[in-house]
């Protein structure tokens, strides 16, 4: 649902969780999205384009 654009906070409430700490237990980070959040930050910093999906991934 991540992927498909659904606000990790409006899951959080439709799923029904309490705390934010559970949805995210329910969550995976897929390759497609790590490279999509890692270009994202990187322009936010001004890295250089050979940096893009270098973040360290805590999975």
């Amino acid at each position: 649902m991540l992927e498909a654009g659904v606000d990790i906070l409006e899951l959080q409430h439709y799923l029904g969780h309490t705390s934010l700490l559970t949805t995210v237990g329910y969550t995976q980070l897929t390759t497609t999205t790590k490279q999509r959040s890692s270009q994202q930050i990187d322009q936010f910093f001004g890295s250089s384009p050979d940096r893009v999906g270098q973040l360290p991934y805590f999975g």
